[in-house]
């Protein structure tokens, strides 16, 4: 419940639909917001996954680094995919299953294949004056993910 009332507040404050009535009691889950989903990829490497804007904002821009991997679906509202690349060279799979990660995560997801985005978080730039989490990026190379890959990886490593 605690993510359906964050996008509540998220949506309100983004388009400044009916402030005045949100109750303030329950405003208290701004303090103990959802954490992005963060998983082990094939390789060992650490992958966090946004589940809304707030945490798109929160994994490309503080938890990030200049050489870890960024991931997302290619013309397609979704999910930023952040590979923990920047301590070890990521491999081939590593890649993949960020890629597969954010095919699932995506609004594409019902494609066999989704066209992803990769690219380097050193190339990415928050534009000014948009909401939470919109990114313009240079330097991208497309990658295809598959969103069934994606889907039984996240199933298999969150149990």
């Amino acid at each position: 419940m605690d993510l359906l009332e964050e996008l509540k507040y998220e949506l309100s404050n983004e388009f400044n639909l009916r402030k005045k009535r949100l109750n303030p009691s329950k405003i208290n889950f701004v303090k103990t917001q959802s954490s992005p989903i963060q998983i082990i990829s094939p390789g060992g490497l650490n992958i966090l996954i946004g589940r809304n804007m707030r945490q798109n904002d929160l994994i490309t821009f503080k938890l990030s680094k200049k050489q870890d991997l960024w991931f997302h679906a290619q013309e397609s509202p979704g999910s930023h995919v952040l590979l923990k690349s920047s301590s070890k060279v990521p491999n081939d799979d590593d890649i993949q299953i960020a890629a597969d990660l954010a095919a699932f995560f995506c609004r594409a997801k019902g494609n066999i294949k989704v066209p992803i985005n990769q690219v380097k978080v050193k190339d990415l730039q928050k534009i000014s004056k948009a909401g939470l989490g919109c990114v313009s990026f240079k330097n991208s190379e497309i990658i295809w993910g598959n969103p069934t890959r994606g889907k039984e990886y996240i199933k298999k490593n969150t149990e």
